[in-house]
């Protein structure tokens, strides 16, 4: 439990230095006069780029480098010295330098957005004179969570992440980076396979977004930053034979999200050198608050300047059920950035390792996995143009290593997490079969190498009842054996036995091949599923069965399911008889019932970027997707032949930026026919009725079950999602998160046609004879106030224009995401 928390938590949130000696500096600086603390200063070994800073105690640990005689220790502000290395600790009193200017005496010099333009000009500048970069990155993170009402949970989980990285890169048209991963450490509840987080991304202040989790962010020097954020100087100090203005920024409306801070920016070059800020208040970020960011930069010549330093603190907490089970989090990570090399020539060996070097998946979110179990070892992950690599004897470092040559000292808490749970030191071995590869999986046993999965059966229709039974899963290597059994009162026992192989099984590419024999219950309508499929809990039928029109399927089926990174292939060959059965529950509408017979069908979809049930909740998936299905197939006694194809197409369109999930419209098209004379009602289209909970918001609110079915039908369903912006513009409270609820705006339309039957008003599955129209609105985002995982939407809908006599005012409630 505490590894999977600790692994959710972390994704909520997102050459060994052999000339290193064993000497660790370490020594406090102040301000001669009063004595202060002095935090932030730059500690830097002369003739080197390597440095370190000040706590905000004043307090410093800089690792020498061999033959480091003289230090270059400076602060804004105050005048910076030079001195000789002296045995630790090595204490400096640093005097205030007498010259500096106040806003007042600054203002006449240049204006807060003149030099705030010029800061613009020159983030870009000094990016594009940057052609290669090598450096030496030590970084580390340190979480710590507690949960409360967890089982399994006894109390606070330390975890800590320790880097040593060499990293390559290469800007340009074609940009290159190679993160060589030297030495690891970590404790012992974070696998070492995802310990592959090297914080090197600083904040770019060129960028003209950033986002942290879906909340979207300006940046204080993005292009269009003088349009969000309104500037003040605040002073001008000396840094060295530097002057350095101190620049404050807060955005100009609460409306949307910002950040809030300051900015040192050298006169002359206009160079940011430090900075720091934090959301404001008024931002919202799911299940993170009191985020603060600080960066420092240092200079490798003249004009070129490289980031040295950067701290991301930031705390978290998530309700799952408010007052019962609560998760909470505090985050802290450092970069220090050393031995920096700037406009270089860096070989292609290095920028492009060799494959053995590295692996095509990332650790926390793509493993590779057996089909009896995750045996996969993740040495390292690439992305289009990255890649990060994990050198051979990276897990093989002492504790002694880390203390003669980490930048950062540990403080107490952190030396007992390690002696409780080093991963150098007492790694906790994972659970294996007697074959060796790790098994992972829940509600698995394992018999030597064949995975068995036992999960019950639960599922209801109209001519059944509820029914209840099992299901029993053997798994080996790429087979996949199952069985299931569901058993009723009211009628004789169904199930199948199926047969999966796994003939392909890659990241971007998969091939499987499966068989089954079954007695199942089939509806006439297209099937539906509540929270995506889930095979063994059918949730649609057992709260909506009334909603279906059910028929028996006694048969078999082969095929095969391919897929080609987003685009999927399915292709099944079936021969099954289609029994019509009596009902056994009541309803209060006219049944359609499926024609009886014995059919061959040959199936085949192609689903091309098909969003999940999560990326529906979360918006996460493409913004353009679809599919097409086809059927053709004969009834064995009359020889009759049918086909039909189906074709689905959806696109959102972002349609004004907000900071988070911006406004959007989503369009659904959908279109079907029957290409012969006449196909088995089972085989037709139909407007399906929506849930009435849980529901699908492209199914229709507003029209009966089985009103509108026939032989060709168009469909197109619009939302505009104009967010919460309105509820925040009007000054309306907002709720623990700071957001409003979101408007949303609803039309529906369809029209379905019968061919060779009239229209008759009133009559079950017949055409519409016009356009059937609905709109409305839906009001989303609504807080449960118990969990803080789950939101809710409501949707109502009318029927309008000419049919509207024939529908019924519709509403749903749904799930709504925290995140949008």
């Amino acid at each position: 439990m505490k590894t999977i928390l600790t692994t959710l938590a972390l994704v909520a949130f997102l050459v060994t230095p052999a000339d290193v000696s064993s000497q660790i500096h370490t020594g406090t600086i102040v301000n001669a006069k009063t004595k202060e603390p002095i935090g932030g200063a730059s500690i830097r070994i002369v003739g080197t780029t390597r440095g370190t800073y000040t706590r905000p105690n004043g307090t410093y640990r800089l690792p020498l480098t061999e033959g480091a005689s003289k230090l270059l220790v400076r602060s804004i502000g105050y005048e910076e010295i030079t001195m000789a290395v002296k045995p630790p600790p090595q204490n400096v009193e640093l005097v205030p330098s007498s010259v500096g200017l106040r806003n007042v005496e600054v203002i006449a010099d240049i204006t807060p957005e003149g030099l705030i333009q010029r800061a613009i000009d020159r983030v870009e500048e000094n990016n594009d004179r940057i052609s290669t970069l090598e450096s030496t990155v030590f970084s580390k993170m340190r979480f710590r969570l507690t949960g409360d009402g967890i089982p399994g949970f006894d109390g606070p989980d330390e975890s800590i992440i320790e880097t040593f990285s060499k990293i390559y890169e290469q800007r340009g048209e074609v940009p290159k980076k190679h993160v060589k991963i030297l030495q690891r450490r970590q404790t012992a509840n974070i696998p070492a396979a995802n310990n592959l987080l090297v914080f090197d991304n600083f904040f770019d202040f060129t960028r003209p977004e950033y986002r942290i989790n879906y909340t979207r962010l300006v940046t204080p020097l993005a292009p269009d930053a003088l349009d969000t954020y309104t500037y003040e100087i605040l002073s001008k100090r000396p840094l060295g034979d530097l002057w350095v203005y101190e620049v404050s920024f807060t955005p100009t409306s609460s409306i949307f999200p910002g950040f809030v801070g300051t900015l040192s920016i050298v006169e002359g070059t206009y160079q940011v050198i430090a900075a720091k800020f934090q959301p404001t208040d008024q931002t919202s970020i799911p299940f993170l608050k009191n985020i603060s960011y600080t960066q420092r930069y240092e200079q490798l010549d003249d004009s070129l300047w490289v980031p040295m330093y950067q701290e991301v603190t930031g705390a978290g907490g998530v309700d799952v059920i408010a007052g019962l089970i609560e998760i909470a989090g505090g985050l802290e990570i450092e970069t220090w950035v050393t031995d920096v090399k700037a406009n270089h020539l860096i070989a292609d060996t290095l920028l492009e390792p060799p494959p053995a070097d590295s692996a095509d998946s990332i650790a926390m979110r793509e493993q590779r996995r057996t089909r009896a179990g995750n045996g996969t070892v993740t040495v390292g992950f690439r992305t289009t143009r990255s890649v990060t690599t994990v050198a051979d004897d990276a897990d093989s470092a002492k504790p002694e290593f880390w203390e003669k040559h980490s930048f950062a000292e540990q403080t107490e808490e952190e030396v007992e997490a390690y002696r409780q749970a080093d991963s150098i030191v007492q790694a906790s071995p994972k659970p294996t079969s007697s074959d060796g590869t790790e098994r992972i999986r829940l509600g698995m046993v394992n018999l030597g190498p064949i995975g068995v999965n036992v999960m019950p059966v639960l599922d209801r229709s109209t001519i059944s009842g509820v029914m209840g039974g099992f299901e029993l899963e053997f798994l080996w290597d790429r087979f996949a054996l199952s069985s299931s059994a569901a058993f009723s009162p009211n009628t004789s026992p169904v199930g199948k036995v199926g047969l999966s192989v796994g003939v392909i099984d890659e990241r971007r590419f998969e091939l499987t091949l499966n068989g089954n024999v079954f007695s199942r219950f089939s509806t006439l309508q297209p099937n539906r599923s509540i929270f995506g499929q889930v095979n063994f809990l059918n949730l649609s039928n057992l709260f909506y069965a009334s909603y279906s029109d059910y028929y028996r399927q006694d048969g078999f089926d082969v095929g095969m399911n391919l897929r080609v990174n987003d685009v999927g292939v399915a292709l099944t060959a079936a021969s099954a008889r289609h029994i019509v059965m009596p009902y056994c529950e009541t309803l209060d509408r006219e049944a359609v019932l499926a024609d009886a017979g014995t059919y061959n069908t040959l199936n085949a979809t192609v689903s091309i970027a098909k969003p999940t049930f999560l990326q529906e909740l979360f918006n996460s998936g493409n913004r353009f997707y679809g599919s097409f299905d086809a059927t053709v197939g004969q009834e064995t006694i009359s020889e009759a032949l049918f086909a039909r194809a189906e074709v689905t197409l959806g696109a959102w369109i972002e349609t004004f930026t907000t900071g988070y999930n911006p406004m959007r419209l989503d369009v659904d098209l959908s279109g079907g026919m029957v290409f012969t004379d006449s196909a088995p009602r089972q085989y037709e289209f139909s407007v399906l009725r929506r849930f009435p909970v849980v529901g699908t918001h492209t199914n229709s609110a507003t029209a009966q079950v089985n009103a509108f079915g026939g032989t060709e039908y168009i469909r197109a369903h619009f939302e505009h999602n104009f967010s919460d912006v309105w509820w925040r513009a009007i000054g309306l409270p907002t709720f623990k998160n700071n957001r409003g609820v979101d408007l949303i705006g609803i039309y529906d339309v369809s029209n379905v046609w019968n061919r060779g039957t009239a229209v008759t008003a009133g009559r079950t599955w017949d055409a519409t004879g016009d356009w059937y129209q609905e709109a409305g609105f839906a009001v989303g985002r609504i807080p449960t106030f118990i969990s803080d995982l789950i939101y809710l939407r409501f949707d109502a809908l009318w029927p309008v224009g000419g049919l509207a006599p024939r529908g019924t005012f519709g509403w749903s409630l749904t799930v709504s995401s925290p995140m949008l």
